[in-house]
């Protein structure tokens, strides 16, 4: 039986889509309304989160600055033992759909975990002093020398997988030493595993149109056999397509909005933090000149990423000095006046998130 042939999707379609389905095109009416909070906007380095979150709502960026500290959003570690900003009222299901597969891996997690609520004794408490107190409370066998710290203690990333099972939250006010506090206002019952594992598989396809396993796999840190277990979960939702000449999977109930957005483009200017939503999945579909690819995903420090008309046309730095924000912005290629008119009100909306009463903005070649 000759196996039917993939649909063929437009690249251009497909990105537009993305940034619909992301809140770039028309930004949600407040801020807790942005989708990406489903599967969380990582905050690598500090204030990438909220900043990505501003970049998607028409809600004043002063007021997304308050939203953190206590409010509906929340700041915790989560996949690939990462910090990301979230909806607080989600993190119950995230928390499910990140129990370790393995059966030990999970009970060595929920070891640590336990003694982490115990230390933390619902009481904020610095890294230090948490790690420190751990290693009374757990086997040998979750702890090692680490060379950084010179001391033995908790794996680090078995330390940063059990803080969210142990219901810690990032306190967005500390981060040198980094504060852990008890989350608190979190839906945290009533999330089966294959269920939350299935959902947080589901917002992601959604979030990025189209994708792959070992996209999936990237995006959790897991190993591919792991990544397939929950991509099986969904897998009769989703139908194979063509992009680039490229095998993709998208979720069927997205196939004819992915081929509607053909031609729609993603009108406007957008700044957009490194590590953004945006710019998940297929590096070379996202942005195909391998050159700029190098600029953008850099071993260490990433920059922002210009978004505008639907494409990547650069790259974005900015550095706080007292009440000033100096923004440089460095082209792909030469930006029209009202483009770059575009691009100052970004960076002032950027200024108000960080708190800053002037912006300096330049242009580099």
């Amino acid at each position: 039986m000759t196996r039917p042939t993939a649909p063929e999707l437009d690249r251009r379609s497909v990105l537009a889509r993305r940034a619909e389905v992301q809140d770039l095109i028309s930004p949600a009416r407040r801020a807790t309304d942005v989708r990406g909070l489903g599967i969380g906007l990582q905050d690598t380095p500090r204030g990438s989160g909220l900043a990505g979150v501003r970049a998607r709502t028409a809600q004043p960026a002063a007021e997304v600055g308050r939203l953190l500290d206590g409010g509906p959003l929340v700041l915790a570690i989560t996949v690939r033992g990462a910090p990301h900003v979230l909806a607080r009222a989600g993190l119950g299901l995230l928390t499910a759909a990140l129990v370790p597969l393995q059966e030990s891996e999970a009970e060595e997690v929920a070891t640590v975990a336990a003694a982490m609520r115990a230390v933390a004794g619902g009481r904020p408490v610095s890294r230090p002093e948490l790690s420190g107190a751990l290693n009374d409370r757990v086997p040998d066998t979750s702890r090692s020398w680490c060379e950084r710290c010179g001391a033995v203690h908790v794996r680090e990333e078995l330390f940063r997988r059990a803080t969210l099972h142990a219901g810690l939250e990032l306190d967005p006010n500390e981060s040198s030493p980094v504060v852990f506090r008890p989350v608190t206002g979190a839906a945290g019952a009533g999330h089966e595993g294959a269920e939350a594992r299935a959902e947080l598989v589901r917002r992601f396809v959604h979030l990025l149109g189209v994708t792959r396993p070992d996209e999936l796999a990237a995006w959790l840190g897991y190993r591919p056999g792991e990544a397939r277990r929950l991509w099986d979960l969904v897998a009769g939702e989703l139908l194979p397509v063509q992009v680039e000449g490229r095998r993709r999977w998208a979720l069927a109930s997205d196939l004819d909005a992915l081929r509607g957005a053909a031609g729609a483009g993603a009108g406007g200017v957008r700044l957009l933090p490194p590590s953004d939503p945006y710019l998940l999945g297929d590096r070379a579909l996202v942005v195909p000149d391998r050159a700029h690819q190098r600029l953008i995903w850099r071993a260490v420090a990433n920059p922002g990423v210009l978004l505008a008309d639907g494409e990547i046309a650069g790259l974005w730095r900015h550095r706080m000095t007292g009440r000033r924000l100096a923004v440089a912005v460095t082209p792909f290629t030469a930006l029209a006046s009202s483009r770059r008119a575009g691009v100052r009100e970004e960076a002032e909306r950027v200024a108000a998130l960080r708190g800053a009463d002037r912006v300096e903005l330049t242009f580099d070649s």
